[in-house]
């Protein structure tokens, strides 16, 4: 691999990641974007989801990791067709037991816990002898009565629609399973080191050049879907970067 000097360096292009580094490039910057994941052909061009299993599904980080391969066409074929299997069994269920039948969801504000937390495992370690990402997670106590508020009020919507048969969630008080896919805060930002992983710039507590531009910095999680609050962080990230440090 070439070796070139660069002025950033960017794990992830998810909804904040790749504005940080269109907003450093737009800027002059030398930046290169670390990805992860098959959507990624060999020299790192994003393409279409027909790249699913087409690109990299697996891509070398360190010296021990040279095994690159891309998936072949005979892997594609028995993907696609489990795939169908899959839906209709999923399909076939429905038909069968649900004939007529809805779903209502209702989004909850998923409150904070200062305990929750992502760390490294103590003993466990991968096959590298790295340590592993440890999640620590219980939800608030406070949560289970927002969910049963709005569990009540959809089987009431569902009632009065004419619903002969309405079946409610199973409210677990200050449980381990997470609520969605929007676990967010494990480095939240804030000004005191004690309490926070990042500074209101997303620059990691003692650390000059080191930003977190992701979910993980929002100290609440909301009630709503996060991916615009974290794409406006990123905005603000990248303006931080952009001010406190000149490319060389």
């Amino acid at each position: 691999m070439k070796q070139e000097q660069v002025d950033a360096v960017l794990v992830g292009s998810g909804a904040g990641g790749g504005i940080v580094a269109k907003e450093l490039a737009v800027a002059g910057w030398r930046v290169v974007l670390l990805e992860r994941g098959p959507w990624l052909k060999t020299f790192g061009h994003v393409e279409t989801r027909d790249a699913w299993f087409t690109g990299i599904d697996r891509v070398p980080f360190g010296p021990e990791r040279t095994d690159v391969r891309t998936v072949r066409a005979s892997d594609r074929e028995k993907a696609r067709r489990a795939t169908e299997c899959a839906l209709w069994q999923l399909k076939h269920f429905y038909r069968t037991y649900f004939p007529q039948s809805i779903w209502f969801y209702a989004t909850c504000h998923t409150l904070p816990r200062a305990e929750n937390r992502v760390d490294t495992d103590p003993e466990v370690r991968d096959a590298r002898g790295v340590p592993v990402s440890r999640i620590t997670y219980r939800q608030h106590a406070r949560n289970a009565g927002e969910e049963q508020f709005m569990a009540d009020r959809c089987a009431e919507l569902l009632e009065e629609a004419g619903a002969i048969k309405v079946v409610k969630p199973r409210i677990v008080r200050e449980s381990e399973a997470g609520i969605s896919t929007h676990q967010l805060g494990s480095c939240r930002m804030g000004s005191d080191p004690a309490s926070s992983v990042a500074d209101r710039t997303g620059r990691v507590h003692g650390i000059p050049n080191v930003y977190i531009a992701d979910g993980s910095l929002l100290v609440n999680p909301g009630g709503a879907n996060p991916s615009l609050t974290i794409q406006a962080l990123a905005y603000w990230v990248s303006a931080a970067i952009l001010r406190d440090h000149t490319a060389s």
